[in-house]
């Protein structure tokens, strides 16, 4: 997929890589993903001027305002990730934004009033017992490295399956403060029913292969 980026940034740049748009009938939405780097000198922080468009053949079939990026500010030199959903019931043309085969990002970003904080992490894979059965889990350690108090901790798994279709969980959000050198676990269910969901929404999912982003978001 070639990416076409008309956006202003006030931290000068960024590049999209690794884009992927997914049709996903099961959920009756179309979904777009990729990874965001920030080649500027300041941090970003997505506008909700932003939007991205859907091609097919070089013309625009539909457009999406609701974009997300992860963690929701990029630091310089840094890369996260990007995504929008488009939902059938939204679309004037579901068949035609079907056949997309490109997209053109238009992302404008405002300079964060604070910097969030990224915090360590570390990836496990695991059985545990939940509901009493025995079932595989990949769980996110989490852990405060800084002297302060961490809040708003938001913890995103990120999997990408054998083709490297890029799929984003929501993130699991806490308001729990964590105290410096503190860890926290979460985790999130691997099972037959999940690769089989993952699966009949269009993508061949590869449960090993996860990403995860923890950051607390500045207010």
């Amino acid at each position: 997929i070639m990416v076409l980026s008309i956006g202003l940034a006030l931290a000068d740049d960024y590049e999209l890589s690794e884009t992927n748009i997914v049709v996903d009938d099961k959920y009756e939405r179309i979904c777009v993903t990729g990874k965001i780097k920030n080649t500027g000198t300041r941090a970003m922080d997505l506008s909700y001027n932003s939007k991205i468009f859907l091609l097919s053949d070089g013309e625009e079939v539909s457009s999406e305002g609701n974009v997300t990026i992860l963690p929701t500010q990029i630091e310089p030199e840094q890369e996260g990730y990007f995504s929008a959903i488009f939902y059938y019931d939204r679309l004037d043309d579901v068949d035609r934004a079907k056949t997309a085969d490109d997209i053109k990002a238009d992302f404008y970003f405002d300079p964060p009033k604070k910097p969030n904080y990224i915090y360590k992490t570390e990836v496990a894979f695991e059985d545990m017992e939940l509901y009493g059965m025995t079932v595989p889990v990949v769980t996110a350690i989490v852990e405060n490295d800084s002297e302060d108090i961490q809040d708003n901790i938001n913890v995103c798994f990120i999997w990408k399956d054998k083709e490297g279709k890029i799929y984003i969980e929501n993130p699991y959000t806490t308001r729990l403060g964590l105290y410096p050198g503190s860890k926290v676990r979460y985790y999130t269910t691997i099972d037959e029913y999940f690769v089989k969901n993952y699966n009949e929404r269009g993508f061949d999912v590869d449960i090993t292969n996860v990403d995860v982003i923890a950051f607390s978001e500045a207010y």
